[in-house]
């Protein structure tokens, strides 16, 4: 079932020396995702830690965080979060779990990684954030993540939430 969908766009920020431009392919669309997707996303996930988080992470570690929470934390976020898909055609390329002003994850397919699709989905959700009233978007980055949460804008907060992750911040209204 297709709910709430919006097509993919090319996105621009401001223009500067650190000015960010992501082309997004118009066949690419966003739509919350339902339960019946919660073995699709939980392979995306899976797929992402394994194989974008070894810069730093051994293959144990990432495997063992890879199952962390196993189908029924996806479930979960579905029922009770927002959890937006993207996807080119019928095959989802990444998703993102969203709470209040919280990311609570982003996940994108290995091949699809690097071509503005997390990009994408982090748009749209600071978009929703800030038109629901809140001034800042937080998140958890894993390390591997801190460099494009960065160049997105987010700034470390002042403490680190753990060995394996940094708390950070953007503020997108007021």
């Amino acid at each position: 079932m297709m709910r709430d969908v919006n097509r993919g766009q090319a996105l621009c920020s401001a223009t500067s020396s650190n000015s960010l431009e992501v082309f997004v392919p118009q066949s690419l669309y966003f739509r919350l995702a339902d339960l019946s997707e919660v073995t699709t996303l939980f392979d995306i996930r899976q797929a992402a830690i394994r194989q974008l988080s070894l810069t730093h992470l051994s293959a144990c570690e990432a495997a063992a965080w890879a199952e962390r929470g196993g189908t029924s934390r996806v479930e979960r976020a579905i029922a009770k979060d927002e959890v937006r898909v993207a996807a080119l055609g019928r095959q989802i390329v990444g998703w993102l779990h969203r709470a209040a002003n919280s990311i609570e994850g982003l996940y994108v397919s290995p091949p699809a990684a690097r071509h503005g699709v997390g990009t994408a989905l982090i748009k749209l959700a600071e978009t929703h954030i800030a038109q629901r009233g809140h001034h800042f978007v937080v998140l958890e980055s894993s390390l591997n993540a801190v460099g494009f949460y960065l160049r997105l804008g987010y700034t470390s907060a002042a403490t680190q939430c753990s060995s394996a992750a940094v708390a950070m911040r953007k503020q997108v209204a007021g």
